[in-house]
């Protein structure tokens, strides 16, 4: 509750398999990206974002890969 989710949730998390399975996944593809600290952030399994980042150059990171996302769509 302290983080914001319900006890319910938090059970149905550490005792479901296919959540597990999903946290597991998540987890491999991280480790497979390089992942290494925290804040990371992994938009459409292709750009890793490491560490804090300035409002301008988020914007500009997403705006990348949005454009990017687009051409691979066409």
């Amino acid at each position: 509750q302290e983080v914001g989710m319900s006890w319910h949730l938090a059970e149905q998390a550490v005792s479901d398999e296919e959540w597990a399975s999903r946290v597991y996944s998540d987890y491999q593809m991280a480790m497979h990206m390089g992942v290494a600290s925290v804040p990371t952030y992994v938009m459409d399994s292709q750009f890793l974002v490491d560490g804090h980042q300035t409002t301008t150059a988020f914007t500009n990171i997403l705006a990348t890969a949005w454009e990017q996302s687009r051409k691979d769509l066409a």
